[in-house]
């Protein structure tokens, strides 16, 4: 099989970035043809650092996609033989859509694609120096001054087809497409205000020390017997009585400042209680509901058990505890 890659990145605003890439290929003698295209935002929630070993962190959120597919079916395949068909659907990076074709109300051709979208980000001036992760997720970096921050993104579909008649099927062709690497890369700093903290004395430099140690130490886990609540990012446990609502203001009434809030929704999620135990329900949010890694729009009420991980546009997690 002969494999030709192209691929384009244009940065559309900030770290916002429009990736794009096409790929052809024979797979069996199916002649296909592919693009994709897709908007992912680069955030990092710290724009400078007062002290050597501060953490960053750094979101990869998926916005949208589109997947475009065109087959070219040789001669010799009973029933499709010599003909084209064409696909287009919305698909976000790690998704997975299929698409029917009738054929002359005998047989249906089954077209089905996905595309994971590989982010590596190199790190000069900050630990670890290289991170891999697929979109949608977040990293964590220490830095110890001015840091430079690389992202290169890397896509790699996998798409297939099968005809389904008679009761049968017959599978054309299933292939995961050689990697493609998106070029330009996406870069930015973290500045580093240490020399300016130390020039303001011993007086100022510990009272930032004192509120940075209160805002960083663990807060006591508040537990009442049989009771469920959630775990946020800062240790802080809520408690839950009754439905709670996962919204754009709750969140920002904890952390007021944080440079992701819009990849939540207003109304983003709610957390019902059941006779049989406690369930959450995606409320069409725009940039998703993750239990345990797994996209739950669409899904109805979903049973969480101690320990799940929920994320909310996969930029703010929770800890469902009992």
């Amino acid at each position: 099989m002969r494999l030709v890659v192209l691929v384009v990145l244009f940065v559309v605003m900030g770290w916002g970035v429009t990736v794009s890439a096409s790929w052809q290929g024979s797979f069996s003698g199916v002649s296909v043809f592919l693009w994709y295209v897709a908007d992912v935002d680069v955030v990092s929630s710290k724009s400078g650092v007062w002290w050597p070993g501060e953490e960053v962190e750094v979101y990869y959120i998926a916005k949208n996609g589109r997947l475009d597919i065109a087959i070219l079916i040789p001669q010799n395949i009973p029933l499709v033989g010599g003909r084209h068909y064409s696909w287009s659907f919305e698909l976000r990076p790690g998704e997975v859509r299929s698409y029917d074709v009738s054929i002359g109300g005998l047989a249906t051709l089954k077209l089905y694609g996905k595309v994971d979208l590989r982010a590596v980000t190199q790190a000069a001036g900050a630990e670890p120096a290289t991170v891999t992760v697929f979109v949608p997720s977040r990293a964590k970096f220490r830095v110890y001054g001015t840091a430079t921050f690389t992202t290169t993104f890397y896509a790699v579909p996998t798409v297939g087809a099968e005809i389904r008649a008679f009761g049968l099927s017959y599978r054309l062709f299933e292939r995961q497409l050689g990697e493609a690497k998106m070029t330009p890369s996406v870069t930015f700093t973290v500045s580093s205000y240490f020399l300016y903290v130390a020039v303001l004395g011993a007086v100022v430099v510990a009272s930032i020390a004192a509120v940075y140690i209160y805002r960083r130490r663990p807060k006591q886990l508040q537990q009442s017997s049989g009771g469920a609540y959630l775990i946020l990012p800062n240790n802080l446990a809520v408690p839950l009585t009754g439905d709670a609502l996962l919204s754009r203001t709750w969140v920002a009434s904890i952390f007021p400042n944080a440079p992701w809030l819009n990849y939540i929704s207003e109304t983003h999620a709610v957390i019902r209680r059941r006779p049989d135990g406690w369930y959450i329900e995606d409320l069409g949010s725009q940039y998703g509901t993750y239990v345990n890694g797994r996209d739950v729009r669409g899904a109805g009420e979903v049973k969480l058990n101690p320990g799940d991980v929920i994320s909310l546009g996969g930029v703010f997690t929770l800890i469902f505890r009992m």
